[in-house]
Parts: structure tokens; C-alpha cells; sequence
């Protein structure tokens, strides 16, 4: 087995054991692929056919907002990117996934990864999955209404940091939802 298909193996093992059969399923249906800085995975308007696990790399989730790209979301190692409604309901997509920075990928189908939902291990392992993102993005949203700039700021060096690190402030900034000057002026008095 390759590194790639183990990191992968091992991700899902942590939450759930699998058994031969499971895993060998697992390996049938996952493929690797080196995808290219720039490269756009989904566009808006069509239907995300795919789920990516990052081995490697960095995703960007961005939407197009009266003409102006609005970052929505980074997705890096050892994290499961996909565009979730598009992806869940089979519907086209009101967002871009973009690959942010050269990117290892372990990759599923729809289809395939319905199948795969058939065996307990990898179904029991997705719903512990989807529970800790369903949570997570509740507890995000509670709090991120309420915060200013500066707290924006530092509930992602707190929580994200290996996040910040990799990307450009341009791109921080669309995400907190802030200018790039208000960023560079919270971060002057953060230091």
C-alpha cells in the first residue's frame, strides 16, 4: 500500500476499525492524484461529483459576490474538502474549490463513496465525521457573529494556525471578512 492510501487508512482507523473487506473496498475505490496549484476542482453552477482527502496541500472555498471573490474556507492536511451541499445533495454548486498550493489528494466519486457507505466500518466512520463537522460549525457560527476584527483574528491563530501560516493575508482578510488594512491594523496591535 502506498503512503498516501495508508494516511488515509489510518485517518479513518482512528475512529472506526476496519476489517478486511472494508479496507480493501476503501482501496478499490480512493485514487491519488497530484493536483496543481490554480486548478480549479468545482465551479459554481455545477455539481460537485467528488471528496478529497488531503494528504498534502491546501484547498480554497470561495464564492463569486457581486464580482469579487469572498474566501469561505481553507481546507489542509488531513482534512476532508468538498463542497458540501453541491456534494450531499447532487445540486450545482453557489461556490469554487480551487487547489490553493500544490496538493496530494486522496479522491472518491459520489457513487463510489456511496457504495462505500454499504460497509459499517467506513458508514460508522462518516457519521462520526459529519457529527464533529455538524458540531463544529455550530459552535463557529455562534461565536463568529458576535466577534470584532481583532477576535476574528485571534480565534484563527488560536484554532487555525498551521491555516494562517500558509496563506496570503489578502485571502485571511476575505475570510475573516475584513479589509486587508483593518487586517494589517489588527495584527500591528496583536504583535
Amino acid at each position: 500500500m502506498n503512503p498516501e492510501m495508508n494516511k488515509l487508512t489510518d485517518t479513518i482507523r482512528n475512529i472506526a476499525s476496519l476489517d478486511d473487506t472494508t479496507e480493501s473496498a476503501i482501496l478499490a475505490k480512493f485514487k491519488v492524484e497530484e493536483l496543481k496549484k490554480g486548478q480549479l476542482l468545482l465551479k459554481e453552477s455545477r455539481i460537485c461529483n467528488k471528496l478529497w482527502f488531503i494528504i498534502s496541500g491546501t484547498i480554497r472555498q470561495y464564492m463569486i459576490i457581486d464580482g469579487v471573490e469572498v474566501t469561505k474556507w481553507f481546507y489542509i492536511d488531513n482534512q476532508w474538502a468538498t463542497s458540501h451541499y453541491s456534494y450531499f445533495e447532487q445540486e450545482p454548486a453557489f461556490d469554487y474549490l480551487e487547489v490553493y498550493e500544490d496538493s496530494v489528494v486522496c479522491s472518491i466519486t459520489y457513487d463510489d463513496e456511496k457504495e462505500l457507505l454499504n460497509y459499517l466500518p467506513y458508514s460508522k466512520y462518516h457519521v462520526v465525521l459529519l457529527r464533529h463537522y455538524l458540531a463544529s460549525l455550530n459552535y463557529f457560527m455562534r461565536n463568529y457573529k458576535q466577534m470584532t476584527a481583532a477576535d476574528k483574528y485571534r480565534f484563527f491563530l488560536e484554532n487555525y494556525p498551521e491555516v494562517l501560516h500558509r496563506i496570503k493575508l489578502k485571502d485571511l482578510a476575505s475570510l475573516i471578512g475584513i479589509s486587508q488594512e483593518t487586517l494589517s491594523r489588527v495584527r500591528a496591535k496583536l504583535q
